[in-house]
């Protein structure tokens, strides 16, 4: 599957542009279309088979998990890992174990790609929503 990204270009608090990028997906079915906001982890996700659009809040990673992904970014074997955060290689093991079933991917990279695509390695702000009579949700800040 493909994987486009639209970045806004903000210029003076007025967005100017809009640049595309294209990557490989990891993510095996269609349709899906995420609008993600500046500061949180929230996102707002088309439902193809519903027609509508629906409120998220992104995987949540721990610290470790979060850590174990920066150092695969930084090309670290399962050993340099364990070095680095002072644990045995099974541990690592583990970590990348739980990852995988939580973001429901089948490797390393698929990992990184859909961790750095789905925002999961920066910390801000949980998102909250309140649902309104007619399900529709507002922030609470």
């Amino acid at each position: 599957m493909a994987y486009l990204k639209l970045k806004p270009i903000w210029i003076n608090e007025q967005l100017k542009y809009g640049l595309c990028l294209f990557s490989c997906s990891p993510v095996k079915t269609s349709g899906n279309l995420r609008v993600y906001f500046k500061g949180e982890r929230c996102y707002k996700e088309y439902s193809t088979q519903f027609k509508k659009w629906e409120w998220g809040d992104t995987e949540k990673l721990s610290p470790r998990e979060r850590e174990f992904i920066m150092l695969e970014i930084q090309g670290m074997n399962r050993q340099e890992q364990a070095d680095t955060m002072i644990v045995v290689k099974d541990t690592i093991s583990n970590i990348k174990k739980k990852i995988f079933g939580k973001l429901k991917m089948n490797n390393r990279i698929q990992a990184v790609v859909y961790s750095l695509n789905h925002r999961l390695l920066f910390i801000s702000k949980p998102f909250k929503t309140k649902k309104t009579s007619i399900g529709k949700s507002n922030y609470n800040n």
